[in-house]
């Protein structure tokens, strides 16, 4: 389950940079321990 919660972080963190990436994709990262 845990690995569902930081994944889905990291594509909210994703969207943040929505149209302002062009032209390499976006990118969420979430560094856990």
């Amino acid at each position: 389950m845990q690995d569902e919660f930081y994944m889905a972080r990291a594509l909210k963190l994703a969207q943040r940079g929505r149209f302002t990436t062009h032209p390499n994709p976006n990118v969420g990262c979430v560094i856990v321990n």
